[in-house]
């Protein structure tokens, strides 16, 4: 256990001030005393070093971040001689995109844009490494000068051919879930493409300051994501363009097959609006994706489709058993 206040040394590195404090772990900047650099120290809370699961992720979250090196994903610094637990981060002078949404309010389409495209040129690197950050949400997205961006936590990311990762507890889910993946929702691992909605929703976001769905995450909120298309944007704020909202629009499909396939293709689109088709009818058809086929029978077509409406209701329930009995 670490009792941390200025001037607290960690090995080699001596604590300056705190900076935040999360559910899991808290933030400090420090000083590495053989360089004289600023680093940045994550220190989990006493309460989660007993964790074993929490313990493991940690870990697993230093090992992925000491294999990716790339000026959009936050760096994580080596410490073989640590003996304490705790991780090592680059210090970076910037903002939260939390922090710039709550400040700022909507954005320029240019500039969320360009927001945007810094983070498909990361999600496209660590993708390409065979990572998925699976966690993605403003809380994670750090924004430097002239909107540099750089990908943070990795907690929950998944590596292909490693083991599942799960959720500890509901409150995890909670906490993140107006920005997963019907197919995160529905207890799926997700891939890529769960990456490329979670920016969707961002992005959303960034342009029209609402979320697609509300902020919320009722069950309610989660029955709705996998039954209807979010309020399309133009009818929020006209001045987007119809080809960004088409762009937006797509990378919030409900099916994932019907999504970008890759964080390339999202910024191509993003990049060059004027390639973008608009298919009007693609919103209509996706709005309906688990009603049943009309049939003479009306009465059992009521039925069916009430039983399929329910299934993320039941979906839900069992995550929420489920993780009461971990």
């Amino acid at each position: 256990m670490i009792d941390i206040h200025a001037g607290t040394q960690l090995d080699h590195y001596r604590i300056d001030s705190f900076v935040s404090s999360g559910r899991t772990t808290s933030l400090y900047r420090a000083e590495d005393l053989d360089t004289g650099t600023p680093v940045a120290i994550k220190i989990p809370h006493v309460n989660m070093e007993v964790d074993s699961v929490f313990v493991e992720r940690f870990h697993r979250e230093e090992e992925i971040g000491l294999t990716l090196d790339h000026p959009g994903v936050m760096k994580v610094l080596p410490n073989p001689h640590r003996t304490e637990l705790y991780m090592v981060l680059e210090w970076l002078d910037g903002r939260i995109l939390r922090e710039v949404i709550s400040t700022d309010g909507k954005l320029a389409p240019k500039r969320a844009v360009r927001i945007a495209l810094g983070i498909c040129e990361a999600l496209d690197y660590i993708h390409s490494h065979g990572i998925v950050h699976r966690d993605l949400r403003p809380e994670h997205v750090m924004v430097l000068a002239e909107d540099h961006i750089k990908l943070m936590d990795f907690g929950l990311a998944g590596q292909v051919g490693a083991r599942r990762v799960t959720f500890t507890n509901l409150a995890e889910i909670i906490s993140n879930g107006n920005y997963l993946s019907p197919e995160q929702i529905a207890g799926n691992r997700g891939d890529a493409r769960s990456d490329l909605y979670a920016l969707g929703v961002i992005l959303y976001e960034l342009l029209t300051g609402k979320l697609p769905y509300g902020n919320s995450s009722s069950l309610e909120q989660f029955n709705s994501r996998a039954l209807r298309d979010p309020v399309p944007m133009r009818s929020l704020d006209p001045t987007i363009s119809p080809e960004l909202e088409e762009t937006v629009r797509r990378a919030l499909e409900r099916d994932p097959a019907h999504r970008y396939a890759t964080a390339r293709e999202f910024a191509h689109d993003l990049a060059h609006p004027e390639t973008v088709t608009i298919d009007k009818n693609r919103g209509r058809e996706s709005a309906k994706p688990l009603r049943p086929a009309k049939s003479k029978t009306s009465r059992v077509s009521i039925v069916i489709y009430a039983l399929l409406a329910a299934i993320p209701a039941l979906i839900f329930l069992a995550i929420l058993i489920t993780s009461r009995h971990k």
